[in-house]
């Protein structure tokens, strides 16, 4: 979702907090009965409400609209040839570097997420690192393998390959004391 929905859905159901909250306040008295009643007979006499609830169902299809749209928008990067368009999805970028990033010696449990923008896109790599492996080389290996194997194999450019280790992998063999 855009900056703009998220403020416009911020701001409905604010005021759709506030309404529901009211009505649940009526029946125990919080707020008058000859309110209510001024504000009801109102309804019969002016149009403002009307314009009101039009405005508010205008606002349900936009958001909707916007939901709908936002969850195809970004599912992969859509390239276009002399042949015709090329879909590649971001579960693919993903595969290709959970194969790519694997094939690195000291890394496990990886996790990736794909993050495409205008031009490039953005990789994200967590994972678990093997005891006594440089942490450091590993991750460049990592990051350049990656990089190099998206660029080549699906033309794709990267812009950022972001690694993060997030605890030492238990080793294999178990040792007694």
């Amino acid at each position: 979702m855009k900056t703009l929905d998220k403020f416009l859905m911020f701001v409905y159901l604010l005021v759709l907090t506030a309404f529901f909250g009211s009505i649940i306040l009526i029946p125990f008295g919080y707020i008058p009965r000859d309110y209510v009643e001024r504000i009801v007979n109102n309804l019969f006499e002016t149009s403002y409400f009307a314009l009101i609830a039009a405005a508010f169902i205008l606002l349900n299809i936009k958001l909707l609209i916007s939901l709908v749209a936002g969850e195809r928008r970004g599912a992969g990067v859509i390239k276009y040839t002399e042949g015709g368009m090329i879909n590649i999805t971001n579960e693919t970028i993903k595969s290709m570097a959970i194969k790519t990033a694997s094939q690195s010696r000291g890394i496990r449990d990886i996790n990736v997420m794909v993050k495409p923008g205008k031009d490039n896109i953005d990789i994200m790599i967590k994972g678990n690192i093997m005891p006594d492996i440089n942490v450091t080389e590993t991750v460049k290996e990592i990051q350049q393998n990656v990089k190099t194997y998206i660029e080549t194999i699906a033309e794709i450019p990267v812009g950022e390959v972001k690694v993060i280790i997030t605890d030492v992998a238990a080793g294999n063999k178990l040792r007694l004391s």
